[in-house]
Parts: structure tokens; sequence; C-alpha cells
């Protein structure tokens, strides 16, 4: 009876999931470190060169769109 009302049920998958979790996890932090030790450590930013980059983006136009509407902007 107890079985019928799942009293008795175990879930047996969440260490399952946890173990999958943790893994991708644990890699994800592996491949960060990676990535900032292998290609951001040591890098020289070029101001000027940043600063005409953001210049030419769109990021100022679409929040303008949004405060004004995107026929005026």
């Amino acid at each position: 009876m107890a079985v019928a009302a799942g009293e008795l049920e175990l879930n047996i998958i969440k260490p399952v999931i946890f173990d999958a979790l943790h893994s991708a996890l644990t890699d994800l932090a592996d491949a960060a470190a990676a990535l900032g030790e292998k290609c951001l450590s040591g890098m020289i930013w070029n101001r000027e060169t940043v600063r005409n980059h953001l210049d030419g983006s769109l990021a100022e136009r679409v929040e303008k769109a949004t405060q004004v509407g995107y026929d005026q902007a």
C-alpha cells in the first residue's frame, strides 16, 4: 500500500544528475581558467581603438530607441 501511495519511492536519478552537473561545472571552471591563462593574461588594451569600436557600435542607438521609440531613433 505504501508503494502505491509513492511513500517508498526512491529518487535514484538525483545522484546521476548531481554528478553530471558537477562534472559540467568543473569542466566550465577549467575552461575559464585556461582561457584566462592562455588568452587573456598579459593582454594590453589600446584605449583609442576600443573607443572607436564602441563609438561605431549600435548599443547607444538601441538604448535610445527603447527610450524614445524606434521611429525617432
